[in-house]
């Protein structure tokens, strides 16, 4: 696996300091990161935190999210510290309480046609956090697209049954080739970097890995 940084950024994520560096030849790029449901658990605290410390560094930071709720989410996402812009939250999270994966997937695609043709602000880095299929839509901004993964949903998911097997087959399959369409992949720990992507090969070879480095 290699690690080694693109001609526009390297990004490392240092949990003891909550803090993320970010090297650049463009300048201070305006950053957009774009997200399922901007809630509250680790891996909304691991996006908030690299945002501030973007901002801190002199970036201009936002959110695009299908869901925010002010009463359910981290201070920082409804003082004012960072811009959220919700699009999305209308459609279903769920069809009688089943299809989750497919309307996830449908929500963060929306936000992304959002992000590209609707929205009032351009980006020059664009962070796409957990679904990786909206990257197609995301790569018509012809802007370096970087992907958060915390570990495949492809992986997590039991398939008890034969029915279950073929509904998440077109899923698996689109969060593997839409994974590998990001310019730069970032995972949450050397375990997944190395067993996720090298072992089950969800990613095209011509995409470098950057471990994130955690203290």
């Amino acid at each position: 696996m290699r690690r080694h940084t693109t001609s526009f950024s390297l990004i490392m994520f240092v949990s003891s300091s909550s803090c993320i560096v970010f090297y650049s030849h463009i300048g201070m790029p305006r950053v957009g990161f774009i997200h399922p449901d901007l809630g509250i658990g680790g891996a909304e605290k691991s996006m908030v935190d690299a945002a501030l410390a973007l901002k801190r560094n002199g970036h201009s930071v936002e959110f695009i999210t299908a869901h925010h709720d002010p009463t359910h989410c981290f201070p920082e996402t409804t003082d004012g510290s960072l811009r959220v812009t919700v699009a999305g939250d209308w459609l279903p999270r769920s069809l009688f309480g089943r299809f989750y994966a497919v309307f996830a997937y449908l929500r963060m695609i929306y936000t992304s046609i959002y992000l590209v043709f609707l929205h009032d602000q351009s980006f020059d880095i664009i962070i796409c956090d957990q679904i990786s299929a909206c990257i197609p839509v995301l790569k018509l901004t012809r802007k370096p697209i970087i992907f958060y993964c915390h570990f495949p949903d492809s992986l997590l998911t039991k398939r008890d049954s034969f029915l279950k097997s073929l509904y998440r087959m077109p899923i698996d399959f689109l969060e593997e080739v839409t994974t590998g369409m990001a310019d730069k992949v970032l995972v949450n720990s050397k375990f997944t970097g190395e067993y996720t992507y090298v072992r089950k090969g969800l990613m095209c070879k011509a995409i470098d890995i950057t471990n994130p480095i955690f203290l």
